[in-house]
């Protein structure tokens, strides 16, 4: 099942995303709708995966389009949470391989959560950092 949560901030310049469950093929449609809907909303779109169980490649596929609409359109989305089995090194790959931004955009929402991960158990721990 898939499941995701849009709450804007008062001044709709913000608004988050929270998906949980398995981002799966079976639900791209909802997936992509659910994703579109965010950027449409805000300026900034955070996605919030914490609750993610599962995703597959259709999953960053759609992230990876939806980051390249917000660079488009003059916004801007942010990962938290991690990916579920997702490694800094696969993340880095993957935009290697297949980012259409790749030296174009100043950050990749698919390579900062598992940083972000990574740096949740060193010095300022708990602070959350603005992307």
């Amino acid at each position: 099942m898939f499941r995701y949560l849009l709450t804007k901030t008062k001044d709709k310049d913000q608004a988050t995303l929270a998906i949980s469950g398995n981002a799966v093929f079976i639900r791209a449609d909802e997936m992509d709708n659910a994703l579109a809907a965010g950027l449409a909303c805000c300026r900034e779109l955070v996605i919030d995966v914490s609750g993610l169980e599962s995703f597959d490649s259709t999953f960053q596929v759609l992230l990876c389009s939806l980051h390249r609409r917000s660079e488009l359109e003059n916004k801007s989305i942010s990962i938290v949470g991690a990916l579920p089995g997702r490694s800094n090194e696969q993340a880095r790959q993957a935009k290697a391989k297949g980012c259409l931004l790749n030296g174009n955009s100043k950050h990749c929402p698919l390579c900062e959560p598992a940083a972000a991960a990574a740096a949740s158990s060193g010095p300022g721990a708990g602070e959350d950092a603005k992307r």
